[in-house]
């Protein structure tokens, strides 16, 4: 670990990005390190609607911490000021090559153009973001504000629950431009382990390092070793998916129901009906009521015609064998927004996939269940016309269509991941962590290789077993679990004990990288008995 050699005892330093679903855990984090460092000073950034922001701000009120702001105050300030369209150039210089265009990308709101996969609501920022000035005025607002307060505040570590979006983006750009140690959240597709990672891209670098680190001294992972073996001796005989993906099948279920339709139309009557609603100023990230309610009303109406209109294969005219198996991702995420920035366009991908595949094979495209009634009109029949495509449903089980593939292709999916623990080929395009598994997975960034990598994953009959156990080993070494109802869940009485444990992991972790010395004995002890009880 990147970790710092000096102990420090005067306190530590934090920056965290609060957001509606990581309102309470950074109060929870600084309350830990507060045990181990003696004291400490928290500022930051609220992301989400009004009452987050509230919320938070009575939080740090009573705490002492600040200073924090909301973005959604920060956006107009940022979008009222002119700026000179040099500045954007400068911030280019400083953060490397491609850097604003990244952030642009990163961002479905600054880069809606670029969302060419799903049907979003329109938001006011979407709309001033169209005009070019308007895109530099909030990019220089961004990148000012965000260097003035980091080079202010001077943090000893900045801490992102995950990166999504330009304001995430830059904020751990600018970390590492400062040399201000950076940590996110990263979940490591075994189960519901999280990684504490340094790297912008959530590549689990703590997990490369000891994976390189073991493949030369095995001792490393002497102790991690057989419960990876025995973890992918489960997943073969009964695959489960990362926990995350019941999630938010649970949540897809209940955005489709008729109750949530019903629920958007009481909250547009409110909004339209209530003064004191109306008046509230909208936020430039959200749609307005009126077009959240549309969207909602065509999504619960496409998603059904869809399901009843017979355009997925039917499971029987599926090829049994021979096919490269391509898995939709949600569209616009984080793992092609941040992770495969230049292969956004999922369309395009596939036919360079189908111009790429072997005559002899055919390619099976799965619809991503959260995203059934979100494509944008024509793009199931763009598709279809691909010669060589098959379109399948996606209540099929995935892992099936894995294991009688012969190769799968992702852009940085969990399809493939899934493949290397079921030890078939796997091409992936984008940033994936678990691209370092050699022999294991073809990584192909470039889409006018596809050939090569196809017909390198093929000449690959299985991949490397201890490749893939020394993999998950390292990942048991350097994580640890958080299920996403923990994460996700607000702070209350019964769940409080289970957090205020991992938020003391955590802040174990954070003291480690910024050189905080050992709790004191009394510290040590308290915590020492809590875990006993």
């Amino acid at each position: 670990m990147n970790e710092a050699s000096t102990a420090r005892q005067d306190g530590c330093r934090l920056f965290f990005l609060f957001a509606p679903v990581f309102k309470d855990w950074p109060f929870l984090i600084a309350e830990e390190v507060k045990k181990l460092a003696g004291d400490v000073k928290v500022s930051g950034l609220v992301t989400g609607m009004p009452n987050t922001s509230r919320h938070v701000m009575r939080r740090a009120e009573e705490a002492g911490f600040g200073p924090i702001d909301h973005l959604g105050a920060l956006e107009r300030q940022w979008l009222s000021s002119p700026v000179p369209a040099e500045r954007l150039e400068d911030y280019e210089k400083m953060l490397g090559s491609a850097a604003i265009q990244k952030l642009i990308i990163s961002d479905r709101h600054l880069g809606a153009g670029f969302v060419s996969g799903a049907r979003l609501p329109r938001t006011p920022l979407a709309t001033l973001a169209g005009d070019k000035e308007m895109r530099t005025r909030y990019l220089v607002g961004m990148l000012d504000y965000l260097k003035t307060h980091l080079e202010r505040e001077r943090p000893d570590l900045v801490f992102c629950y995950a990166i999504a979006g330009a304001p995430a983006y830059a904020i751990a750009m600018l970390s590492e431009h400062l040399g201000i140690p950076f940590l996110r959240l990263t979940h490591s597709r075994v189960g519901a382990r999280h990684v504490l990672d340094r790297s912008i891209l959530g590549l689990m670098s703590n997990v490369e390092a000891t994976y390189r680190a073991a493949a030369t001294d095995p001792a490393v992972l002497a102790n991690e070793m057989e419960p990876a073996r025995q973890l992918v001796r489960d997943f073969r005989e009964r695959s489960e998916a990362p926990q995350y993906v019941d999630f938010f099948r649970k949540l897809q279920k209940k955005n489709l129901s008729t109750a949530q339709l019903l629920r958007e139309f009481v909250s547009l009557a409110r909004a339209t009906l209530l003064p004191k609603t109306k008046a509230k100023e909208p936020s430039l990230r959200h749609p307005t009521h009126w077009e959240r309610a549309k969207h909602r009303t065509l999504l619960w109406y496409e998603a059904r015609r869809l399901l009843r209109s017979g355009l997925f294969a039917d499971p029987d005219s599926l090829p049994r064998s021979d096919y490269i198996y391509f898995p939709l991702h949600f569209d616009p995420e984080a793992s092609t927004m941040v992770f495969a920035p230049f292969h956004t366009d999922q369309l395009a991908v596939i036919e360079a996939l189908t111009k790429a595949a072997p005559a002899s094979l055919r390619v099976v495209v799965k619809e991503h269940i959260p995203m059934i009634g979100l494509r944008p009109p024509g793009f199931y029949e763009r598709l279809t016309r691909l010669p060589g495509v098959v379109l399948a449903s996606p209540a099929l089980d995935s892992f099936d269509l894995i294991k009688r593939s012969s190769v799968t292709v992702a852009i940085t999916g969990t399809a493939a991941w899934e493949a290397l623990l079921l030890g078939r080929p796997a091409v992936t395009i984008g940033a994936a962590p678990f691209n370092v598994v050699n022999p294991g997975i073809e990584h192909c960034p470039e889409l006018t290789r596809l050939p090569e990598a196809i017909s390198a994953a093929l000449a690959r009959s299985e991949a490397a077993d201890r490749e893939t156990e020394r993999f998950i080993a390292a990942i048991l070494k350097e994580s640890f679990d958080l299920p996403y109802e923990l994460l996700w869940a607000n702070v209350e009485e019964s769940r409080l004990p289970e957090q205020q444990r991992i938020a003391g992991l955590i802040a174990q972790h954070i003291c480690r990288v910024t050189g905080v010395s050992t709790p004191l004995p009394a510290a040590a002890e308290a915590r020492s008995a809590a875990s006993a009880s």
